[in-house]
């Protein structure tokens, strides 16, 4: 289990805590309030990411690098970390870096971002820790519900959006000669955070081998497993619908149709999201004398509406 140590300022000693961290910040002594803030957001998003927190005193700035190195030996801090923020009228550039604790004066990862308002440090905050901690970039942190004004976030102001769209299907009977059809589909949903409710149209033919014709209205949902921009999910519809078969099945019927399936959606943090997706339909209806499931994989491209 790691541990964090939250350390503003000297204190008595205390008992040292394996794997433990400092975090200090620095700045003009304007942004102090603002430093104080942000410091108690990161601590909760270091705790919420595995660390528990070990002090909390109440100063802010680290004393000088001497001092300080001597004071995390004696914690026994085997992390330092650094909070900055930088005021540019009412914007904020908030910048976390890791310094080597044997070495404050060596910067070991840094990260940096923009606050449209001081209200946006709760979105910040987190996708700091994150980002420092694995050293990644803090734009591959996003998620739906932590984007910032600037990379044009709507989801705080309403639970979710409407989208339409176009798709292409690409299909296959369970025909023992059967040859791949293709169409053009439609699609209208409504997607939350981790769920979509999907109405969708469909039509898919070819002409050669295994003659299929197949088309169908349905309505369904789909579970998202995150909350970033690029999301795997899974889903299932019921709709009605009707198909042809050619070659020695030579045979159509119409009725209910059950699918299930999954996919990836892409730029879910942006106005414009694309679709791929796999489904097996299944139709309640025989041709011939069997019934002949529908396995079709389709691309559609979605844009939100404003």
């Amino acid at each position: 289990m790691r541990t964090l140590i939250l350390l503003f300022a000297l204190s008595s000693p205390a008992v040292a805590v394996a794997d433990s961290a400092a975090v200090f910040s620095r700045g003009p002594e304007a942004t102090a309030p603002e430093r104080a803030s942000l410091i108690m957001l990161i601590r909760s998003a270091l705790t919420e990411l595995g660390y528990s927190e070990c002090l909390n005193r109440k100063g802010l700035t680290a004393p000088k690098t001497a001092q300080l190195k001597r004071l995390l030996a004696d914690k026994g801090c085997d992390r330092l970390f650094m909070v900055e923020v930088i005021p540019l009228g009412q914007k904020r550039v908030v910048q976390l870096t890791e310094l080597s604790a044997s070495a404050p004066e060596k910067s070991l990862h840094s990260v940096r971002m923009s606050a449209a308002r001081v209200e946006e440090f709760d979105v910040l905050a987190p996708r700091l820790a994150k980002a420092v901690l694995t050293r990644r970039d803090a734009r591959t942190t996003a998620q739906v519900d932590q984007v910032t004004e600037r990379e044009g976030r709507d989801w705080r102001k309403r639970d979710g959006e409407l989208l339409v769209g176009a798709s292409i299907p690409v299909g296959i009977s369970a025909h023992a000669e059967a040859a791949a059809s293709y169409g053009i589909g439609g699609l209208l949903s409504y997607e939350m955070e981790r769920a979509r409710l999907d109405a969708a149209f469909l039509g898919q033919f070819n002409s050669s081998g295994d003659e299929l014709w197949h088309g169908g209205l349905t309505l369904g949902a789909a579970y998202l497993f995150n909350a970033g921009n690029i999301s795997p999910y899974v889903g299932a519809s019921l709709g009605y619908g009707a198909t042809w078969m050619g070659s020695d099945v030579d045979d159509a019927d119409f009725g209910l149709l059950t699918s299930v399936g999954g996919g990836v959606e892409f730029f879910r943090l942006y106005r414009a999201r694309m679709l791929i997706d796999a489904r097996v339909t299944v139709p309640t209806y025989q041709l011939g004398d069997r019934r002949y499931p529908i396995f079709t994989g389709m691309f559609g491209v979605m844009l939100a509406l404003r």
